[in-house]
Formats: C-alpha cells, sequence, structure tokens
C-alpha cells in the first residue's frame, strides 16, 4: 500500500495534476512514444536530400561546424554531438530528433493551454496537445527532410512563446517577460535561416495588434515600455547569430531579386498553396499524405482520410456558431481567426484571390526570403490549435461538448502514417519524382531516397583526405544536376540533394554543379565541350586550390558518358594520379606542380575570364607569377601571413570572393590598419594591394562575420547570465513571501 501511494505521488508529480488527470496527460505521452518506436529508423541510414542534409561525423566536424554557420545553429546540434561522442548512431539520432520534435511539441502547447486556457478539461488539453505534435503540417516535416534541421525546431516552440508573451500582455509581470526571452534562445537554432525570424517577428506583431484590437490586451505607455524592454533583451539574446548575418543581408537579400539562382516567380507559383488545403492543414505539392497515400492494401479508406481533413474547417465554423457573445476565450477565438486570415493569405501567395496583394508584399526587399512555403505555414496548426482550444473551452457546458471532443480526437486520428510507422521509409516526397503511381514506393524500391546509407568506399578515402595537413580543396567531378542547381545526383545509392559526404572530410568542396567565376558552370562546360584540350580543368582546379578530385561513377550514365573518356585522358597524361578506383568513384590527386597554394603573393592582376582559353594562359601567367605565402592558419577563418615585406604587393587568397574577408596590415610596433585596397582576384579569390610593406610585420586575414559571432556571443552570454541572476532572484523572493 504503501508503494502504490509514492507511485500515486510520482505520477502527480510529473504532470502537477490530481492523479485521474495525470494519467490522461501520460496516456498522450505513451501515444508519442509509441509513433517513436514505430518510426524508428534501420541502422545504417542517415538523412540527405533537399538542402539540408543531415549532420554527421559530429564527433570530428563540430569544430569546423562552428566556423562554417558561424555559430548559428551550435546550440541545436551540440545534443547530437554528445551523442556521437556516446557512440549513439546516426541512425538512432534520428530517431531522437523525431521524439524530441513531437515530444516537445506536445509538452509545449500543453503548458500553452495551462497558461491560457487554465480550466479547460484535461482530455481536451491532451487532445489539443496531441494535435499539435502530430498533424499533417509535422507529417510534412517528416515526410520531407525539413525535420531533421535546426529550422524546423522553432515550430516546438511556438505555443509556449505565444503563451507567455500573451500572459506578459496581460499581467505586465516581468518574469513572463524573462520567460519568454529565455524561450525564445532555446528556439533561435530556427533562425539559422534568419527567414524564420522574421516570419516570427511578422507572426507576433499582427498578434499584438490583433490582442489590441480585440481588447485583450490595453495599450499605454507603460506596456510600450515593457514591450521595448523585452524587444531588447530578445534582440540581445539573439545578437549571436544576428550580428554574423548583417554583413551578407543587403547582398543575400539583392541576390534573391537579381540573382540567377532565385526566381522568384518561380518560386511563388511553385509553393502556393489554396485556401481549402491550408485550411485542411495539406500541403501545396501531391507528394504528400493524404494525397500520397502510399498504403495498397489499406486503399479502399483513403477516402475516410481525405474527407478528415475537411474537419478543423468544420470545427471553425461551429465555433463561430456556438461561441459566446462576450468573454475572453469568444476574443482569443477572434484573434486567431484574424490571424487565421492574415496567414493563409501569405501562405495563398499567387493562388486566387491574393496573387495580386502577395506579388507586391513579396517583391519588396527583405520579404522575398520569405518565398519558401515553410516560412508562414508553419505557424498554421498553432493559429488553429488555438481556434480549436477556444472552441474546446466553451463548449465545456453545452450540448456540443462530446461531438468536438470525438471531432479532436479524429483529427488526431487523421495523420495515419505517424501511428503506421517507417515514414521516410515509406512515405517520403521524394519517391514520387519519378513516378506517378507511388503506392509500392519504399526507400529501397525508389530511384532516389532522403533515407539513404553511405557506400562504404567514401569512408574508406577519409584517412588519406583527412590527414593531409595541407589546406587544400577537394573538387567534385562531373556535372550532374538533374534538376536543381546546387544538388547532387547519385542515383546508385539514391541521393538527390545537397552532397551529404562532403561531412566526411575536413577539406572544403570545390562542387560540380554549383556557378564559380561570376556564375560560370565550368564542370558542365568540361561535361558537354570537346573541342578544347581537356587539361583546362585541371588548370583551373588546381587555380581553385584544389588537390583531390572525386570523379562520380555513381551519376547519371549520360553524366559520366560524357566526361569518362576525358578524365581518362588526363589520367593517362599524368595531370591525376589514381589513388583508389571502385564502382562509386575515383579518388585523383592534381598532379603538384598544378595546385595553387591558398595564400600566395603575385607581381600582376591575372584575371580569369569563364571560358577553357582564357584559363590556360591566366594559368600559366599566375603559375609564372606566383609566390607562396608564409603563413599561420589559426582557424578555418584566421590567418597570419608573414615575412610580408619580402614579397610582392599583391596578396591573394583562394578563397571565393566576399567583402567580409578582411586583411589587416600590421606594422613592427603591433599597429593595426585594415588593407582597403580589397579586389576579386584570379576572377573569383580575395586579392589585397599592399601598397607599402616596408614596415608591414605581419598581415592578419580574418572573416568579419566570425569576429561578428564572437562578440554577439559574448553579448547573449551576459544577457542570459543577467536573466538567469534575475530568476534566482525571483525565487528567493518568492520563498520569503511564501
Amino acid at each position: 500500500m504503501v508503494f502504490n501511494s509514492q507511485w500515486r505521488k510520482f505520477l502527480s508529480f510529473l504532470g502537477g495534476l490530481p492523479f485521474k488527470k495525470s494519467l490522461i496527460f501520460i496516456g498522450g505521452l505513451l501515444i508519442l512514444s509509441w509513433v517513436v518506436f514505430v518510426n524508428r529508423f534501420p541502422l545504417g541510414y542517415v538523412i540527405a536530400g533537399g538542402d539540408v542534409p543531415q549532420f554527421i561525423e559530429l564527433k570530428e566536424n563540430f569544430y569546423n561546424f562552428y566556423y562554417n554557420w558561424e555559430g548559428r545553429a551550435l546550440l541545436f546540434y551540440f545534443p547530437f554531438y554528445l551523442l556521437d561522442i556516446l557512440g549513439i548512431s546516426e541512425s538512432s539520432q534520428l530517431s531522437f530528433y523525431l521524439g524530441t520534435f513531437i515530444f516537445g511539441s506536445y509538452l509545449s502547447f500543453y503548458f500553452f493551454t495551462q497558461l491560457i486556457f487554465k480550466k479547460l478539461q484535461e482530455s481536451f488539453r491532451v487532445l489539443l496537445a496531441l494535435f499539435y505534435a502530430l498533424n499533417l503540417y509535422t507529417l510534412y516535416i517528416f515526410s520531407y527532410v525539413w525535420g531533421y534541421s535546426s529550422y524546423q525546431c522553432l515550430y516546438i516552440f511556438i505555443p509556449i512563446l505565444v503563451g507567455l508573451f500573451i500572459k506578459f500582455l496581460s499581467t505586465k509581470k516581468n518574469i513572463y517577460g524573462v520567460f519568454f526571452v529565455l524561450v525564445l534562445f532555446l528556439g533561435s537554432s530556427g533562425f539559422a535561416n534568419p527567414a524564420f525570424a522574421l516570419a516570427f517577428a511578422i507572426f507576433l506583431a499582427l498578434l499584438l495588434l490583433f490582442l489590441g484590437v480585440s481588447k485583450i490586451v490595453r495599450f499605454d505607455k507603460h506596456l510600450f515600455t515593457k514591450l521595448a524592454v523585452l524587444a531588447g533583451f530578445s534582440l540581445l539574446v539573439n545578437i549571436y547569430w544576428i550580428l554574423p548575418v548583417i554583413p551578407n543581408m543587403q547582398t543575400g537579400v539583392a541576390n534573391l531579386f537579381w540573382g540567377n539562382i532565385i526566381d522568384l516567380d518561380w518560386w511563388l507559383a511553385h509553393t502556393s498553396n489554396s485556401i481549402m488545403d491550408t485550411w485542411r492543414l495539406m500541403q501545396y505539392h501531391n507528394w504528400y499524405f493524404p494525397r500520397n497515400f502510399p498504403y495498397p492494401n489499406l486503399h479502399k479508406y483513403y477516402p475516410i482520410f481525405y474527407f478528415l481533413t475537411l474537419i478543423p474547417v468544420f470545427l471553425v465554423l461551429l465555433g463561430l456558431i456556438f461561441s459566446k457573445k462576450r468573454g475572453h476565450s469568444k476574443k482569443l477565438y477572434l484573434t486567431a481567426g484574424a490571424l487565421l486570415i492574415v496567414f493563409t493569405m501569405l501562405v495563398a501567395k499567387v493562388s486566387f484571390p491574393f496573387e495580386k496583394i502577395n506579388i507586391i508584399l513579396y517583391n519588396l526587399w527583405g520579404f522575398n526570403t520569405l518565398r519558401g512555403y515553410e516560412k508562414f505555414a508553419i505557424f498554421t496548426p498553432f493559429i488553429f490549435s488555438l481556434l480549436f482550444a477556444s472552441l474546446a473551452y466553451f463548449s465545456q457546458k453545452k450540448r456540443i461538448y462530446l461531438p468536438v471532443l470525438v471531432l479532436l480526437i479524429f483529427i488526431v486520428a487523421t495523420p495515419l502514417p505517424f501511428y503506421l510507422g517507417k515514414l521516410q521509409q515509406n512515405t517520403s516526397a521524394i519517391f514520387v519524382r519519378d513516378t506517378v503511381d507511388f503506392s509500392d514506393k519504399d526507400y529501397l524500391q525508389a530511384k532516389y531516397s532522403f533515407l539513404i546509407k553511405i557506400p562504404d568506399e567514401y569512408y574508406a578515402i577519409q584517412d588519406i583526405i583527412n590527414n593531409d595537413a595541407q589546406d587544400v580543396n577537394i573538387a567534385i567531378l562531373p556535372y550532374n544536376i538533374v534538376d536543381s542547381v546546387g544538388w547532387s545526383n547519385y542515383p546508385k545509392w539514391k541521393l538527390a540533394g545537397s552532397d551529404i559526404t562532403r561531412r566526411l572530410y575536413r577539406k572544403d568542396f570545390i562542387h560540380a554543379n554549383s556557378g564559380y567565376f561570376g556564375g560560370w558552370f565550368f564542370a558542365n562546360k568540361f561535361n558537354n565541350s570537346n573541342s578544347e584540350d581537356p587539361a583546362w580543368i585541371v588548370k583551373l582546379l588546381g587555380t581553385l586550390n584544389a588537390k583531390y578530385v572525386i570523379y562520380h561513377k555513381d551519376v547519371e550514365e549520360n553524366f559520366k558518358k560524357a566526361s569518362f573518356e576525358k578524365i581518362k585522358t588526363l589520367e593517362k597524361r599524368g595531370l591525376l594520379q589514381n589513388l583508389t578506383d571502385n564502382e562509386y568513384f575515383t579518388l585523383y590527386k592534381i598532379r603538384e606542380d598544378l595546385t595553387l597554394p591558398i595564400l600566395s603573393w603575385q607581381e600582376g592582376k591575372h584575371e580569369i575570364e569563364p571560358n577553357p582559353k582564357s584559363v590556360v594562359e591566366q594559368f600559366r601567367a599566375i603559375n609564372s607569377d606566383i609566390q607562396p605565402a608564409n603563413f599561420k592558419r589559426i582557424n578555418p577563418k584566421k590567418y597570419i601571413v608573414e615575412n610580408v615585406s619580402l614579397n610582392p604587393s599583391l596578396l591573394i587568397f583562394a578563397e571565393p570572393f566576399n567583402a567580409n574577408w578582411k586583411a589587416y596590415a600590421v606594422n613592427k610596433d603591433g599597429k593595426k590598419k585594415l588593407i582597403k585596397e580589397h579586389y576579386k582576384a584570379r576572377g573569383y579569390a580575395n586579392g589585397w594591394e599592399v601598397k607599402d610593406s616596408r614596415n608591414v610585420d605581419k598581415i592578419v586575414i580574418t572573416y568579419l562575420s566570425m569576429r561578428l559571432a564572437y562578440i554577439g556571443g559574448v553579448i547573449s552570454g551576459i544577457t542570459l547570465l543577467f536573466l538567469s541572476v534575475y530568476l534566482l532572484k525571483y525565487y528567493y523572493d518568492y520563498r520569503r513571501r511564501n
């Protein structure tokens, strides 16, 4: 009896609820546990494809990852780094993230209802939290590859952030603001793509506006002062990623308008969602459930699941009919309804009837970064959850109580693949790329899959490349674009997307499917031109500081056919040395005298034009003019060049030109001065003209964004420390008073 009593107390402690309510809460957790269990990932497989492959080999690469991302998503990947150290397989890490995502979403919305709807029945509270964790949008996330990146982790924190924000506005108590800022910091890994931060800011601004219109919040001078302080602290805890982004912001946004990589009109047309599909939480493409219904044995039930997607619309209408004319829940319902209208418009993009206003909106400076479907669609499940919570709250003592409860159960049951399991194995969106009939596809049968097994051969060359102490690059050949610029396509092992193998090597890739020298796809030129001596490609790669070449034989046959004989010719001529060969690729080393150093001095400016003839001519000129620089590599974003006065006037850094690379001349007295003559050298690299080197002792090359990341990290750290001290003081003051 004593044991049972203690067990009941433990369960009550878990939920902070009476025993019977705790059982309902734990019942929700058990459902989520089942979802994680049945969706375990097969050992040896990782997620890759699209723009966001899983980050693998974190134990070895976490250091470089920090410098490549300026720390923006460090908080998100740190737990995976620890798992890797503990020997948890990368396949199991996927299951860990799935569990973190859906359990986190469940708890976040559960605590949101505790903040805003204190008297809501526990059955409603748990059903709504389950809906927020398991719905057609979260199914979309895990049917693609978005769920395994840092971006979508913002979804977890939206409910608790909104709950704290509303409590802060309505009570004006600082403690809610402090918790809001701390939770915002946890969710800031989702802002590794800053467009999500902008979308969240828009969402909060609209929420504030509608709360004011509905008179849930009353604006006054005191509230605006507190809002300004909240905004200030929110900025400070996020400054660690904001500062590094600022130098690239102008260029990045401008490229969306005038660049040749992103076609804004194409994006708006191909990621638009109709009003009805948005309200049913269905996605803009038929690659996703329930239109993609990959269960042949259950196909007769397909109309039922299609019909279930209409229930959210029906519940919204039900709320309009039966809600009280007055009251807090009614006001929240109308606030959520206003948000739904605006976000339906934003997700609709160029769909009727919002096409004209959205064309204007999405062509505004900065707003074009929100072109992707996810940037605004990520908020629609919460808006519906808020609508349903308001409806459930004022239906508790009405005749519609039971119908609302039953309909919510059906909505929670709608995303069938969550409960049957094997999301990426059976329901991946990529399975429908090459066929209309996708019902019999799985990750083993499909031509491409986001769930892939990297061939052992790629791991076998790690020692060759990673043990090379030289600061050199790896070039990838041949050109192999199927449908998306920047994606690699290796059908032999089903990869379609960003090349995950780059995570295996501690060298940078020179990609075959990306533009260099003003957007020139030189690998495509190598594939399709037979009029030039193919030696030009080796000289170009050597100019780009490449020492190794991975020539892929696992591409589609037409790409291999266009380039294979040329590569073999270069091998026979001794320009490429064959280090290892297998059925997937050949690893070559470029002849030593053809790889130009990452840092070098030269007398004249040699500009490479985007054509093979210019490459050959300028390589000859550069090679006769070049002098290797004496330098130390402090980290991937900082180099120190020594013996400056003994060399010519032009310093060349073989990294793609970026204005954020800064060079400082340090004289013999230790004084540092920015070298302002920074130009694009050799058609792609960073060059500095050192006009008077007689008194220069050394030159320090740093990356501005990395320096700003250090500064931002210190500021965010101090802010977090201050808030933590405030919380401790609040806690002890509270204990004294009570």
